[in-house]
């Protein structure tokens, strides 16, 4: 029988997280940047919060409902570090492909042209995509990490959440003075690729091209 209610609570729960962290920050932390944008471009920035709403409750309650039925072990309560990780891995590095190919090949660019409307940032704009980019480049390589480990709910939703968590941090120009490790990528980075679009396709929290990069040397 497929199970609804107990995806959804988890699910809404996930999206209310991102949703109110990312007005948060967008509100505290990065308040300046925010009234920058405003100023700037009141549309684009409540067209990106109207992105971060559509994408959060009504694309993710789909595809989570579906992970749930079909590819998480609900039976299982223990942690798995492993697993855990290995998704957040996963997500990486097809994340870093699909970014890299939505911004060289042509045929798909338009779907993360919206994105880059975004080249004064704040918080809220890492979930402005379009509904076809937050497919293909946000909940696909979720989907890929969980069939591939079939983690539990505990695994499933701290993966998400971590990365969600990165994806407001890196978009957050308050933040840009800090220093990471090259395999790492910071605000600074990730800022700089919505400047320059043909560097650091990685995110958000681990360099996929600086590995690539070490391999090829």
């Amino acid at each position: 029988m497929l199970s609804i209610l107990e995806p959804l609570q988890h699910v809404f729960r996930l999206s209310i997280f991102t949703i109110f962290l990312g007005f948060f920050l967008d509100t505290t932390l990065a308040i300046n940047s925010t009234l920058q944008l405003i100023k700037k471009s009141p549309e684009l920035y409540l067209q990106g919060i109207m992105a971060n709403h559509l994408n959060l409750f009504l694309l993710s309650p789909i595809y989570y409902i579906g992970a749930y039925n079909l590819i998480l072990d609900t039976q299982d309560t223990d942690f798995h570090v492993s697993k855990y990780l290995f998704i957040i891995i996963i997500h990486h590095i097809c994340y870093h492909f699909l970014h890299q190919w939505m911004h060289e090949i042509y045929e798909l660019s338009w779907i993360h042209s919206f994105h880059h409307k975004f080249t004064l940032t704040t918080p809220t704009s890492g979930n402005a995509v379009t509904l076809y980019e937050f497919q293909l480049a946000y909940v696909l390589p979720f989907l890929i990490g969980g069939f591939i480990t079939q983690p539990n709910l505990i695994e499933f939703d701290l993966s998400i959440g971590t990365i969600s968590l990165f994806n407001l941090l890196i978009h957050t120009r308050e933040l840009d003075f800090l220093e990471y490790p090259d395999f790492l990528v910071s605000p600074k980075d990730h800022l700089m690729h919505h400047e320059i679009k043909s560097k650091t396709y990685s995110a958000p929290i681990f360099n996929i091209g600086y590995f690539l990069k070490k391999k090829n040397e």
